[in-house]
């Protein structure tokens, strides 16, 4: 059962957060500041988390020893005109 809530725990919040957590950390605001924004209020020690684990995703982070780093990573591009987008480069190893 614990398993179970666990895991529905995390869809609730990937379904309500994740993409406002994600984007909100690419573009640089702060975890006080990304509060603000969030549709299902969690804790701050699981909102720390998630930005942890986003800013490793995208390279802006350094993962500590023993924690091994995603396959890929994700970079920042701007256009001739602005337009911001994120391109996912997977590792190859």
């Amino acid at each position: 059962m614990k398993y179970f809530n666990e895991a529905l725990g995390d869809f609730i919040n990937e379904a309500a957060n994740g993409g406002v957590i994600r984007h909100l950390t690419d573009v640089g605001y702060t975890a006080d500041e990304i509060r603000k924004h969030l549709t299902f209020q969690i804790s701050d020690e699981k909102l720390d988390e998630l930005i942890r684990k986003r800013k490793i995703e995208n390279g802006t982070l350094e993962p500590p020893d023993g924690e091994k780093p995603p396959g890929y990573r994700i970079i920042k591009e701007q256009g001739k005109y602005g337009k911001i987008s994120f391109r996912k480069i997977y590792d190859r190893t």
